[in-house]
């Protein structure tokens, strides 16, 4: 779904440069979530989500916790290791869910 990152070093030259090897590397990437509500539209025949609605979205409050939410979160990706973005300390102590809320909501 998403290009791989850039790596810290060159596999152009031979030998490979003695750098860091690419599976002990890491990239910090950053998460921002956008909700549109319920009255998504789909196309026509297609269960698809009508794109003019997608881009429409609000910016949503992400929470690292049941009770913490900022704008956006951030993670470590390692190569060959899945990154599991979610929400902690809920009564689904070990599910993969990240709970969002929209922006403007009242807390």
């Amino acid at each position: 779904m998403f290009p791989y990152p850039l790596t810290m070093q060159s596999i152009d030259v031979s030998p490979p440069s003695s750098r860091i090897p690419i599976h002990e590397q890491s990239w910090k990437i950053s998460v921002r979530a956008f909700y549109g509500g319920t009255d998504m539209r789909l196309l026509p025949n297609t269960g698809l989500p009508n794109l003019a609605n997608i881009i429409q979205q609000k910016k949503a409050k992400i929470f690292e916790t049941a009770v913490t939410s900022k704008e956006g979160i951030t993670g470590d990706l390692e190569l060959g290791k899945e990154l599991i973005l979610r929400t902690l300390h809920t009564a689904e102590e070990h599910s993969a869910k990240l709970l969002i809320e929209p922006l403007n909501s009242i807390s």
